[in-house]
C-alpha cells in the first residue's frame, strides 16, 4: 500500500489512563516505536496524575496530556477526543492503558482500513504475558447482545485466525476508527460507563452501514484485568444491564418485541443451566437486567429516537451479521464437548 504509506493520513492515538499497571512503560514504548509517520498521541487521565504526565513525556515528549475529572468510565473519557481534536479527515486509535502494540500495528491497521473501506478496524489481541495465547480476534454477537469470543480460553495462536474478515464487534481495548464516523455516530454511549461500550459503538457503526473488520496481522498484547482493577463494581450485573439496554435501543423496531420476549425466556433457561454449570450469577444478572428494562422504557424510547438517523441500511442486513442462536448456550455446549473429549 505505497500510496497509503506516502499519504499517511493523520492518526491520533487516544489512551484513557487510570491508575495504570507497573508495566505502563511498555504501553508507552509501544507507541513511541511505531513506524507510522503521522501519529500523534493524546492521553486522558481519569485519576490522580501521580507523576504520569512526566512519565508519559519521558517516552513521548510531544504527547498531549489532559485530565478528565471524576473517572466517568472509558467511553465517556475517550469521547473527549471529539472536543479536543478538530476535523473529520483523520483516524482515531482508541486504546486502554494496558495495551502494547507490536511496532508495525498502526501501519497495518491503517492500510487495511483503506483496503477494506472499513469504518472500524482492530488488531489481534493476545494475552499480555503469554503472547502465544489468543485473547480476541474480533467478537461474534447474537441477537441478544451476548458475546461469542470466537476463540477458546487458552487457545494457542497458530495463525488459524489470521484471515482479515468482517466481525460484528471489536473489543474497545484497541480500535482504529474513522474520525468522521466516530463523530457521526456520537462516539461511545456515555451512559455505558463500564462493560459493553464496544458492543454499543460497533452495533451503531453497523447500523450506519460501516464495516467492522479484524486485522490479525496487526497484533497487541492486552492485560484485560478490569475485574481485578475495579473489585468494587458488580461486573456481571453492570455488563448485563448495558447489554440488554443496547439490544432494546438498537434492535430494529419490527424485531424488537420478539427479541425481548426471547431474551426473557433465555434468561430463565440460563438460570436452570447455571444451577449445573456454576454460572448462576451471570444468569441471574441477565434476568434482573431484562426485567429492569420496564422502569427504563422512557429513556430507551428517547435513545431509539436519537439513533434513528443512523439507520442507513435495512436492519435485516445488520441482523445477518449476527451469529444464529444463543452465544452463551453455544459456548456452554462447546465447553462441555471439550471436557468430554479431554476425558476420553
Amino acid at each position: 500500500m505505497d500510496v497509503i504509506a506516502e499519504l499517511a493520513p493523520p492518526v491520533v492515538a487516544v489512551v484513557v489512563v487510570h491508575d495504570p499497571h507497573v508495566d505502563f512503560g511498555e504501553v508507552l514504548s509501544s507507541l513511541a516505536t511505531q513506524d507510522y509517520s503521522n501519529l500523534k498521541t493524546l492521553f486522558l487521565l481519569t485519576g490522580a496524575d501521580q507523576g504520569l504526565t512526566e512519565r508519559i513525556h519521558s517516552y513521548l515528549p510531544d504527547a498531549f496530556v489532559r485530565e478528565v475529572p471524576d473517572n466517568p468510565g472509558y467511553g465517556a473519557a475517550a469521547n473527549e477526543v471529539l472536543r479536543l481534536v478538530e476535523g473529520d479527515n483523520g483516524l482515531f486509535l482508541l486504546m486502554h492503558d494496558d495495551v502494547a502494540l507490536d511496532p508495525g500495528a498502526v501501519q497495518l491497521l491503517v492500510e487495511e482500513l483503506y483496503r477494506s473501506n472499513a469504518g472500524i478496524v482492530g488488531p489481534k489481541l493476545v494475552v499480555w504475558d503469554q503472547p502465544q495465547v489468543l485473547q480476541h480476534v474480533g467478537l461474534g454477537v447474537d441477537r441478544f447482545g451476548e458475546i461469542d469470543p470466537l476463540v477458546e480460553p487458552g487457545e494457542i495462536d497458530q495463525e488459524q485466525h489470521d484471515a482479515v474478515r468482517d466481525v460484528f464487534a471489536l473489543p474497545s481495548a484497541c480500535l482504529l476508527v474513522r474520525a468522521d464516523l466516530f463523530r457521526a455516530i456520537g462516539g461511545f454511549d456515555e451512559s455505558t460507563d463500564f462493560h459493553g461500550e464496544d458492543l454499543d459503538l460497533c452495533w451503531r457503526a453497523n447500523l450506519s452501514g460501516a464495516q467492522v473488520v479484524v486485522v490479525p496481522a496487526a497484533r497487541a498484547r492486552h492485560r484485560e484485568q478490569l475485574v481485578q482493577r475495579r473489585p468494587d463494581l458488580a461486573h456481571h450485573l453492570i455488563a448485563a444491564h448495558h447489554r440488554v439496554r443496547t439490544v432494546a435501543t438498537l434492535t430494529g423496531g419490527l424485531r424488537l418485541p420478539l427479541v425481548l420476549v426471547q431474551t426473557l425466556l433465555l434468561s430463565v433457561l440460563e438460570i436452570v443451566v447455571g444451577l449445573f454449570t456454576g454460572r448462576l450469577g451471570e444468569a441471574v444478572a441477565s434476568l434482573r437486567a431484562t426485567v429492569g428494562l420496564v422502569p427504563r422504557v422512557a429513556s430507551i424510547v428517547r435513545r431509539r429516537r436519537e439513533v434513528a438517523s443512523l439507520r442507513h441500511v435495512p436492519y435485516r442486513e445488520v441482523a445477518g451479521l449476527q451469529i444464529r442462536g444463543s452465544a452463551r448456550l453455544a459456548s456452554y455446549l462447546r465447553t462441555r464437548e471439550q471436557q468430554h473429549m479431554s476425558v476420553d
